[in-house]
């Protein structure tokens, strides 16, 4: 299907344009903000680069990346990026990985001074009936930190269950520090999300 954009209550989920670089170097490269998760874009170049991917999925079709930038109803203002990744097209590259369509997975990055206003939960909630009503997803699954407490607590408040931890590497720009961290892993199935509507 082709990129589609979203609406809450009091959120946008439209597409990335170019002069959205600003708003979302500054989410990606503040290390605090970002420290719980698996890549800190701190170099300009990387940032328009991964910018540029975003906007092109905008006219790829079908699109299997959605890239949103978040953004409120009311005045317009920037609180942060939100992405679902379809894993139809893996398909493609390998008969292997064909187990993997159905197969869908979100990830959420807010500014912090919009975090703890349940605007988590609101664009959650919204991606997950996009996956299940109009991507035929059949399993969503979501990743955090296992001490990102906050972010458990979203992905938990929409009916998602624990499924089992791993270990990942960390990288910044791309490249890996040499560290890894614990992912709590999180799925639901078409089932499940139905049972909880």
């Amino acid at each position: 299907m082709k990129f589609t954009e979203l609406e809450t209550a009091r959120l946008r989920l439209r597409a990335c344009r170019d002069d959205d670089f600003d708003d979302i170097f500054a989410l990606y490269s503040d290390a605090e903000n970002m420290k719980y998760t698996r890549n800190i874009i701190a170099d300009a170049d990387k940032m328009r680069e991964a910018l540029a991917r975003w906007i092109s999925c905008v006219i790829t079709d079908p699109c299997h990346d959605f890239e949103w930038i978040v953004e409120l109803k009311s005045t317009g203002e920037f609180i942060g990026h939100a992405l679902a990744m379809d894993f139809a097209w893996q398909k493609e590259i390998s008969p292997d990985l064909s187990h993997l369509e159905g197969h869908c997975e979100t990830a959420i990055f807010i500014l912090p001074k919009h975090q703890r206003c349940g605007y988590g939960r609101e664009i959650k909630r919204a991606v997950l009936d996009f996956m299940f009503e109009s991507m035929g997803c059949r399993e969503h699954v979501s990743q955090c930190d296992e001490r990102n407490i906050a972010s458990q607590r979203i992905i938990e408040s929409v009916g998602m269950k624990y499924d089992h931890s791993w270990e990942i590497p960390k990288a910044v720009d791309g490249e890996a520090t040499g560290e890894t961290e614990t992912r709590r892993v999180y799925t639901m199935t078409r089932e499940d999300w139905e049972a909880a509507r």
